[in-house]
């Protein structure tokens, strides 16, 4: 999935939910900046909580008095440019940062191999994503309300709700490198126009590979979705692809991403009710108030936007029709929220002893920052924690 459900659906289904709007805004906003946290470099950080210094699962601290971020998103600044899925060729980030944030497997016993597929998590259901949302909301519950130990639960249920959304989108794919995800595009649907657009998106994912060759050649492209590009993360298309059953038996695959979306908001709308004490929405409420609403605004194509930006201001006024309840309250700025994580900055220290960390993984400032930062870095580690176990990415 993408902005559009990531921070726009799940913004709106908090509302109805009964969040306050900056609740809301909390939740959609770690929801969407699990896509966006794109920290590859270490950081001199002056001002480390000792609770993360001290606690002996985290892969936090690391020699010298660096800070190494808990990457969850998928964009590089690096030496290679501003490259989307560019660091996805490296098994260490399939394994930490694309698998267990994107491509979540159903049960533990999958850690051991990448050779799976994505399966859609509901609540309930026994899936790793299904528990942790479940201890999520219990989490929220104990808090006392318009507290920091509050802002971090709502930041845990949003980051955890990317994890759960993902499941319906990426179904089918593994989060590796691996032979599950050598599939082919059969065909395309606009929903909006019901035009068979398969001829674009075929051209749309040569091109992309090819890109992908020129940054890492040599390296197979058959991580998650690859082949496919972005196709099933677009709310307004349905899409054909072929792939190889376990029996090596040809198969396809079908699905129209504007109804599955809708049907993983109804989930996630009734998980968010029942954060707020509530039991599940009555059948007859849902298909007559809220799954229109989401459908029209799904059906919505952004795919031709050149950046967030250009994507916020196509789909808030969209979504501000659809639920006019709630206008003016969808706005969205990683480069914001970015920014706040650095509460100050300044040059480091001419001798600082970087402890044999990469050069080109070595900050040039040292940096204060900010309670939201080293919570949002917390919940992530202490995700893989839950996966992998203690100092989950230790070298």
């Amino acid at each position: 999935m993408n902005i559009a459900f990531h921070y726009f659906a799940i913004k709106y289904l908090a509302l109805v939910a009964g969040f306050s709007d900056a609740d809301a805004q909390t939740i959609a906003e770690y929801s969407q900046m699990v896509d966006d946290f794109d920290f590859t470099a270490y950081w001199y950080c002056t001002n480390v909580p000792a609770y993360i210094k001290d606690d002996p699962r985290y892969d936090l601290c690391v020699t010298g008095g660096f800070f190494n971020p808990a990457q969850t998103g998928f964009l590089c600044d690096g030496l290679l440019g501003k490259t989307d899925y560019v660091n996805l060729v490296i098994p260490r980030f399939q394994r930490f940062t694309c698998t267990p944030f994107h491509f979540i497997y159903e049960e533990r016993n999958y850690i051991d191999t990448k050779e799976y597929r994505v399966s859609p998590a509901t609540l309930g259901n026994g899936s790793i994503i299904s528990d942790m949302l479940e201890e999520a909301k219990n989490g929220y519950i104990a808090a006392t309300p318009d507290t920091p130990e509050q802002r971090k639960a709502l930041m845990k249920i949003g980051m955890l709700l990317h994890v759960f959304a993902d499941t319906a989108a990426h179904q089918m794919f593994s989060g590796f490198n691996a032979n599950v995800n050598q599939v082919s595009l059969v065909n395309v649907t606009n929903n909006i126009t019901n035009a068979d657009e398969t001829a674009k998106y075929k051209d749309l994912t040569i091109k992309f590979l090819a890109t992908l060759e020129k940054w890492a050649p040599l390296i197979t492209p058959s991580i998650g979705h690859m082949m496919l590009e972005h196709i099933p993360d677009l709310t307004h298309i349905s899409f054909t692809m072929g792939y190889t059953r376990p029996d090596r038996m040809p198969a396809s695959y079908n699905r129209s991403n504007t109804s599955e979306f809708i049907s993983m908001a109804k989930e996630i709308l009734n998980y968010l009710r029942s954060c707020q004490g509530e039991g599940v929405l009555p059948e007859g409420i849902w298909d007559a108030t809220y799954r229109e609403a989401l459908r029209t605004a799904f059906l919505t194509d952004i795919s031709g936007d050149s950046d967030e930006q250009a994507v916020v201001g196509h789909l808030a006024p969209v979504w501000d029709r659809c639920a006019p309840q709630y206008a003016d309250s969808f706005h969205y700025n990683s480069s914001e929220i970015k920014a706040a994580f650095r509460r100050e900055t300044a040059s480091l220290p001419a001798l600082l002893d970087t402890g044999g960390i990469p050069k080109e993984l070595v900050p040039v400032s040292s940096a204060r920052a900010s309670t939201d930062f080293y919570n949002f870095n917390v919940i992530a580690d202490e995700f893989l924690i839950s996966l992998y176990g203690d100092h989950p990415r230790r070298l």
